[in-house]
């Protein structure tokens, strides 16, 4: 059975958790491509950097159970969005949502 899942806005206090999903992510990439210089010395910082280039409108966040265990964020770019990038937490992928 799929997990009810609410998307709402990014909002300051996910920092910290969308960080941690960030380095997740950076971590998984580092694997797949065998390369450990991906995302720098410190991947969670990439995030900010992120935010700061999209702006806190346009991140949104997966909450379960009052947990945040993913994110999207939306490049705009004159006519065109971006939806990048899209994380979730190792132990939610592929479980659907409701």
């Amino acid at each position: 059975m799929a997990e009810k899942v609410t998307i709402r806005r990014y909002r300051r206090a996910d920092r910290a958790s969308c960080s941690r999903l960030w380095r997740d992510l950076t971590e998984r990439h580092r694997e797949i491509y065998s390369d450990p210089t991906i995302g720098g010395k410190d991947p969670g910082d990439h995030f900010d950097k992120h935010l700061a280039k999209v702006g806190e409108k346009n991140v949104w966040v997966a909450v379960i159970g009052g947990k945040v265990v993913g994110f999207l964020g939306m490049i705009l770019d004159d006519e065109e969005a971006e939806m990048e990038p899209v994380v979730v937490h190792h132990s939610h992928r592929g479980k659907g949502v409701e």
